[in-house]
């Protein structure tokens, strides 16, 4: 079931043209040049943030486009709240 989750959201990240730039325990950076000079961006992933407790804070960079998302490592996200998570985010987007 993970394996078809994680295939899943490798998909929607290249169809959507967003990719990791940097991943290591407790804080993963994406990045799309869709979000650069997009200010609501920030603004939402500081509200879903607070909706996932293992999330630590999400810092969205305008500049570069890339969101930055550090998260307790005790208590991993699962595979199906980062896929309804990125779903989230690239209907708002």
């Amino acid at each position: 079931m993970k394996l078809l989750t994680l295939h899943r959201i490798d998909k929607l990240m290249k169809m959507n043209n967003i990719e990791v730039a940097h991943a290591s325990p407790g804080r993963i950076r994406i990045k799309s040049p869709l979000w650069k000079n997009h200010k609501t961006i920030g603004e939402r992933l500081r509200v879903w943030a607070t909706e996932e407790q293992s999330v630590i804070e999400a810092v969205h960079n305008i500049d570069t486009g890339s969101i930055l998302i550090r998260y307790h490592t005790f208590a991993p996200i699962n595979p199906e709240s980062i896929e309804a998570w990125l779903i989230r985010l690239i209907r708002e987007s």
